[in-house]
């Protein structure tokens, strides 16, 4: 499954699933694109990226002077479309976003419900201030790791240093899940059988 665009777009089994902005709002997102460009275009190592439903400044190439400068410039552009749209701060990003009650967090739930629960344990790995919503909706109810330093506070339950650990843990999982996975379910298959 793949969720983007903090569950406004959802790819699954069961299809995809992609809000799209009216009209009107589509109208102004573009107009909001447009004076964010006049107003940081010219900066050197500026980003931008429409992602259809949101806009995605990125800064990690600005210099470290200029940064907070990104920041009220895309506040004073936004602020002028009232009260309408937001500015959310990310990893090194600032994304414009409609103001919707749309997160992360919804978006778990939103797949949770569609797939049967049982025996189901989801896993949640993210690096951002937005993966928080859903490291709060798994809490109890599944693995949550965030990667990044561990001083760093985090609603996860754990935690990993770089996406080099998440690529080995995720390879040592699936290598033995069919021997345990398997496993458990001849076990639970024997036990059955004696007690009837």
């Amino acid at each position: 499954t793949y969720v983007g665009n903090h569950g406004l777009e959802i790819r699954n089994p069961f299809g995809n699933h992609k809000k799209n902005l009216s009209v009107g709002r589509q109208k102004e997102m573009t107009l909001i694109a447009k004076a964010l460009k006049t107003a940081l275009g010219n900066l050197p190592g500026i980003l931008f990226e429409d992602k259809n439903v949101t806009l995605a400044i990125h800064y990690r190439l600005v210099s470290k002077a200029c940064h907070e400068r990104v920041f009220q410039k895309m506040q004073e552009v936004v602020r002028k479309w009232g009260k309408k749209w937001r500015v959310t701060p990310g990893k090194m990003v600032f994304e414009v976003q409609p103001r919707a009650d749309f997160h992360k967090g919804k978006a778990i739930r939103k797949l949770l419900k569609a797939v049967p629960s049982q025996g189901l344990l989801p896993f949640y790995f993210g690096d951002d201030q937005t993966d928080e919503d859903a490291f709060r909706f798994l809490g109890g109810k599944g693995i949550t790791v965030f990667v990044g330093p561990p001083e760093k506070a985090s609603e996860a339950e754990f935690f990993l240093d770089d996406p080099a650990e998440v690529n080995e843990f995720i390879r040592r999982f699936i290598k033995s899940w069919p021997e345990d996975a398997s496993a458990a379910q001849k076990s639970e298959g024997r036990e059955k059988k004696m007690v009837q």
